[in-house]
């Protein structure tokens, strides 16, 4: 599943570093298989690739 960085600092403004975010996911939600940096319309971007394992899925509804 991908997730833009920006579509979630929408939700949460007070959201950690895209970085920061990482590290927090891998370690207690979700594996993180890639971040992708990305320029659109001269904003700044990174879409984070989460990889949802089978005993982890009840904690991201």
């Amino acid at each position: 599943m991908k997730i833009s960085y920006n579509w979630l600092k929408w939700y949460v403004p007070e959201a950690p570093s895209a970085e920061k975010l990482v590290d927090i996911f891998n370690y207690h939600l979700c594996e993180v298989e890639s971040v992708e940096h990305r320029v659109f319309n001269k904003e700044e971007d990174w879409i984070l690739d989460l990889k949802i394992l089978p005993n982890r899925a009840h904690d991201l509804l």
